[in-house]
């Protein structure tokens, strides 16, 4: 491809094969490439392109100065046993980006923070994954708010390691941040995930708030009272009323709804209030089974991801422009 601003090379990273094989998979068959027969816990070198064209929503939030909306993302992959392995630091040396997963249950585990010492190395941008929200859901059945307090817990734990590593002189911040569309959330076993800027694009036009502005409402402590239509920074007004955390109420709610509803009937409706369309094959699924091709219609990981790389990870010639100097120290990059 010759719109080298329009490239993206990114790896994955998780302390899962499994987890990792689900989501090649699923950017494999977005970009409309059947995904290899050797397994990725065994192989040590596989890079895969695949393209993909944007939306003019999403054209507006790339800051670089792209090349129209056409895209091509390079995915390398390696196996997530060994953190420490040479192919790992392979992977990181030949991309600019790199997507790591952390679970929402058992959070951010050792091969993680090993993952973010070696891209802060090679000067290598994350960009992060809270797996495992449908076990969250399912199994341990967390209420709202301590879902997100886990999401929030995450993260933290996630930006402690990057802070501890990152070099700001060199490109900038990496902390990443929901309210920055650095952060996904989902299941990839599921082949569901989504952003914020997804929903705040979705809400953006009902609530009369820019897109920009409501991402960062939707998280933190950001209240939403749905009587009065108003925002604030307490849970409850002078009347002691109170009001939603606006992540749960907007973000939540719908996945919650979509996700726990035990009752057939009630799902399948829910489908149709969401615009989901299900063939005839998908209806007569069991209740598990059903809800499962419902989110992966309402939110395909792989949209989530697409856009996650290409808004949030930089093209190799700007990466080159800081990542020169740190391979090779004495050479500056030409102007």
């Amino acid at each position: 491809m010759d719109k080298t601003a329009n490239i993206r090379n990114g790896s994955v990273v998780t302390s899962s094969d499994d987890g990792q094989l689900a989501l090649n998979d699923l950017l494999f068959a977005k970009g409309g490439i059947t995904p290899p027969a050797s397994s990725y816990s065994t192989a040590k070198s596989i890079i895969n392109s695949m393209y993909f064209e944007l939306n003019e929503g999403q054209m507006e939030d790339i800051v670089e100065k792209e090349q129209g909306n056409e895209f091509l993302i390079s995915l390398a992959n390696s196996s997530s046993h060994d953190y420490t392995s040479s192919d790992v630091a392979a992977a990181l040396r030949v991309t600019d980006g790199v997507l790591v997963v952390a679970d929402v249950v058992s959070g951010v585990p050792a091969q993680v923070e090993a993952a973010l010492r070696m891209a802060h190395a090679e000067l290598v941008k994350p960009v992060l994954l809270i797996d495992g929200v449908d076990r969250a859901l399912l199994e341990h059945r967390l209420a709202q708010e301590d879902l997100y307090q886990s999401f929030r817990r995450v993260i933290e734990n996630v930006n402690v390691t990057i802070a501890a590593y990152q070099d700001k002189n060199a490109m900038g911040s990496q902390l990443v941040g929901s309210d920055l569309g650095t952060v996904a959330f989902g299941s990839s076993t599921q082949g569901w995930c989504f952003t914020l800027r997804q929903f705040a694009t979705h809400y953006a036009k009902e609530l009369g708030i820019e897109r920009s502005k409501l991402m960062a409402k939707l998280w933190g402590d950001n209240f939403y009272d749905s009587h009065t239509k108003t925002w604030s920074t307490q849970s409850s007004d002078a009347t002691g009323k109170n009001a939603d955390r606006g992540f749960n109420l907007l973000v939540l709610d719908p996945i919650f709804g979509a996700t726990l509803e035990s009752d057939a009937d009630k799902a399948l409706a829910l489908a149709d209030k969401l615009g989901i369309t299900l063939t005839a094959k998908e209806r007569a699924l069991a209740d598990k089974a059903m809800l499962t091709a419902i989110m992966g219609k309402y939110l395909p990981a792989a949209n989530a991801l697409v856009e996650m790389f290409c808004i949030c990870l930089p093209s190799p010639a700007k990466a080159q422009s800081y990542r020169c100097s740190g391979l090779q120290p004495q050479l500056t990059t030409r102007q």
